[in-house]
């Protein structure tokens, strides 16, 4: 072996030459994700409303692939498909997350934007359809923890905040105080400082806790629904996040109308819903609109922050002309777009 070595040592270092960089560049991890063209979900087995009104299309959300701690040559590829990949570094807080915390976030998420849907739907139905028997009862119950950071904050994923008390003020999550829950924390925006108390449930109790320090935590709205008519049943879901909760909103309010809003049509879109119809930007807009084309999709509902971004996608993507895309700000916006739909 020793004889080799000496005789074809040129060979050796022509081989480690190339080799070595190339491991580097196909092992070694960075602190980047790129987003990808992924698929379509069709919201019509998530939740199912008891009616029996039929839909000839379907209601579909738009999902994007993640794909984390990418390679230097992963994100060389990447760099190189700008219109159907885009690389971002993750944050501190995403950094500092577990890979269960990171799930458990996104569980939150899409769970509240679930019953965000709900609410939306059927209180749009009420007032749109004062002639049929809907009906909803709910509250409001505080705001659930979907991150924090340092790591070491008070807080832990899942925590639901029940009462916040300042030096001159006490807020209590309650239907009847949601605006003034609201304004309070949207007042404090994302920093949060030592001296305040905390009520918060968890693992079923209540208990106070207080900052020591500076820190900073996310939070999605958590309600209660107790009852509804017509009556619905949540199905279970492999879906992360809170994106889909427009299409969601408007899959409920299909099965809760007469008249079918699909028009026999493949309609898809994203963007978050929020308690009072506003409809909430989204990332990965680039890498949807041409997964949508990809999936026949016939028209794409895009909100107002993203629109100019899905545009520049949607006239980028060969065979764009077969889809509309339209642009909405409110949930109403887009029943009145589907409504006055002329096939």
């Amino acid at each position: 072996m020793l004889y080799l070595l000496k005789k074809y040592w040129y060979y050796f270092v022509i081989v480690l030459a190339i080799n070595i960089p190339l491991l580097i560049l196909t092992t070694y991890r960075t602190n980047k994700y790129i987003l990808t063209k992924g698929g379509v979900t069709d919201f019509s087995n998530i939740v199912d409303v008891d009616t029996d009104y039929k839909e000839e299309g379907k209601f579909q959300t738009i999902y994007v692939q993640d794909i984390e701690g990418t390679t230097l040559f992963m994100n060389f590829i990447a760099s190189l498909n700008p219109k159907t990949m885009e690389i971002d570094e993750k944050s501190d807080v995403v950094q500092s997350m577990t890979e269960n915390q990171y799930y458990q976030s996104s569980k939150i998420q899409y769970d509240s934007s679930v019953y965000k849907s709900i609410i939306t739907a059927y209180n749009y139905a009420i007032y749109k359809h004062p002639e049929l028997d809907i009906a909803i009862d709910y509250s409001f119950d505080g705001y659930m923890v979907t991150y924090f950071y340092p790591s070491d904050c008070i807080f832990r994923t899942g925590d639901l905040i029940k009462e916040v008390k300042s030096s001159d003020n006490v807020i209590k999550a309650t239907s009847e105080n949601e605006d003034s829950y609201r304004q309070f924390f949207s007042n404090l925006k994302d920093n949060y400082s030592k001296g305040d108390i905390f009520s918060i449930e968890r693992n079923g109790e209540i208990i106070d806790v207080i900052p020591e320090d500076t820190f900073k935590f996310g939070y999605s709205d958590y309600y209660s629904i107790k009852s509804t008519t017509p009556s619905l049943k949540i199905n279970g879901s492999n879906v992360g996040g809170p994106s889909g909760g427009l299409l969601q909103s408007l899959s409920i309010y299909n099965q809760l109308v007469p008249e079918d809003l699909t028009h026999g049509l493949s309609i898809a879109g994203t963007g978050t819903i929020s308690y009072d119809g506003s409809i909430g930007v989204i990332g990965g807009i680039k890498e949807k609109v041409p997964t949508a084309l990809d999936n026949n999709v016939d028209i794409f509902l895009c909100v107002s922050g993203n629109y100019n971004d899905a545009y520049e996608a949607y006239l980028a993507t060969k065979g764009h002309e077969k889809m509309r895309l339209v642009e909405i700000k409110y949930f109403s916006d887009a029943i009145d777009y589907l409504e006055a739909l002329d096939i």
